[in-house]
């Protein structure tokens, strides 16, 4: 055993299981894969996509450039997206109706996406602050 010039004691632990590179992979526990992953794709319900002021680099997409994405992330092993609406002042209501509007932008795009690539895993939300007039995941009351 050794000492360290703060008096503990060190034991030798030989970390043979990590000598080589097929070796950690071989006793590894955890891994991070494309496959683990998942795309927030931020899809907007006018002709032209916009970037999000609030996060550099990102961009509301519309439809064509929302199939772009989720075809680059199939082929990069990305099998899920994360969809989330954002539609034009106009369609808000107090009671979030557009939500309800099965022609609406999301129900639109779950159709589109699924019919051009069927293997894709796609999440969403049931909050209705997107198409609330107050911004409220729920219907607010006076």
């Amino acid at each position: 055993m050794k000492k360290t010039k703060f008096n503990f004691e060190i034991l030798h632990r030989p970390r043979r299981l990590r000598r080589t590179e097929s070796l950690r992979r071989m006793v590894q526990e955890t891994d991070l894969l494309a496959r683990h992953l998942v795309l927030p794709v931020f899809i907007t319900d006018q002709k032209k996509g916009s970037e999000i002021k609030s996060m550099p680099g990102v961009s509301r997409l519309n439809e064509i450039e929302m199939l772009k994405a989720a075809e680059q992330a199939l082929h990069l092993g990305i099998p899920a997206l994360a969809l989330f609406p954002h539609i034009t002042d106009s369609k808000k209501s107090a009671n979030a109706a557009e939500s309800k509007n099965p022609k609406g932008l999301l129900p639109q795009s779950i159709r589109r996406l699924k019919k051009e690539f069927p293997e894709l895993t796609l999440i969403t939300d049931v909050a209705m602050d997107p198409y609330s007039t107050d911004g409220h995941d729920g219907i607010v009351k006076k």
